[in-house]
């Protein structure tokens, strides 16, 4: 044996080199600085031996590459909407994390239906659209949630909204994509609009493969009085009826309407100038069908 002092421990990896020179069985080298088991080429800190965060996680924050918002910045991990975390490789649907504000928010985001990158505002269902329909800052984490409205998003802005019908409680009938013609306003703004006046909308419904596109305007309910909702909670987030849908021309929750049923071609559910009972029924192609099990889910993005 001519091996010399310099490997204490014989292991043929010299002194200098190895992680710990008294044990034979131990021979990693100094490509792993602080002998943690990852090498420094991948070790966000090779300094300390409890980091070992790899190069997935290009800017060392501890959030991998694909859900990351910034990945060569350590102090931007968390997005400000689901659409940054579609944008930065986020494919599934669940809870996210919004920076909103200063404040850190939790939300559900579909990152799957027509292109993805949608955040859940709302969720509504056969007694409860319009005047029934509970309205608060509190988070909305999942689909099988209460119908609910949260004002908690009210200051996001947003230019789109989706509309995902199930009239059987579970599978979906089909969705609505609404495209606003005057452009990005916040939640409150344009539920506040949507009540003073008119907004322009390109409807686009999908229904298996078969889509149906269709241009007109949308007024929730003229009466709502949503302006005084944004907040506060309670129980009727309307004050006087609603409509979540789409046709041809205009719709308007209350009188004079146009209401769904006035149209050939409706698509959606509501109350119709009169009481949430109605919002079991849906309208299909301008065909009215009713079902207790109804639940309808409205996202922004």
């Amino acid at each position: 044996s001519t091996t010399v002092a310099t490997d204490a421990d014989c292991d043929t990896v010299l002194t200098a080199d190895d992680c710990d020179d008294n044990d034979a069985s131990s021979t990693t080298v100094a490509t792993d600085a602080d002998c943690d088991g990852t090498l420094t080429a991948d070790d966000c800190d090779d300094n300390d031996a409890n980091s070992t965060i790899v190069a997935n996680d290009a800017d060392c924050d501890g959030i991998l590459t694909a859900n990351d918002c910034d990945d060569n910045n350590a102090n931007s991990s968390t997005c400000g909407s689901c659409q940054e975390y579609k944008a930065a490789g986020s494919n599934t649907d669940g809870i996210y994390t919004l920076l909103l504000g200063g404040s850190s928010v939790d939300v559900y985001c579909d990152m799957t239906t027509s292109g993805g990158g949608w955040t859940l505002f709302a969720i509504t269902d056969a007694s409860h659209c319009a005047e029934g329909l509970s309205y608060g800052a509190s988070e909305i984490t999942s689909l099988t949630g209460s119908a609910y409205l949260t004002t908690g998003l009210k200051d996001t802005t947003h230019d789109e909204f989706l509309q995902i019908l199930k009239a059987n409680g579970s599978s979906t009938s089909y969705t609505i994509k609404y495209g606003f013609t005057e452009g990005s306003k916040t939640l409150a703004t344009r539920f506040n609009d949507a009540v003073s006046a008119w907004e322009g909308v390109d409807w686009t419904v999908t229904v298996g493969s078969s889509t149906y596109t269709y241009s007109g305007r949308w007024r929730y309910s003229n009466r709502a009085q949503t302006s005084n909702k944004w907040s506060g909670s309670g129980s009727n987030f309307s004050s006087d009826d609603g409509i979540w849908g789409a046709a041809s021309g205009d719709l308007d929750g209350d009188s004079p309407g146009p209401y769904l049923h006035n149209h050939s071609d409706s698509w959606g559910h509501g109350n119709h100038n009169s009481g949430d009972s109605q919002c079991a029924t849906y309208y299909t192609n301008g065909s009215s069908s009713s079902n207790n099990s109804l639940r309808n889910f409205m996202f922004y993005r």
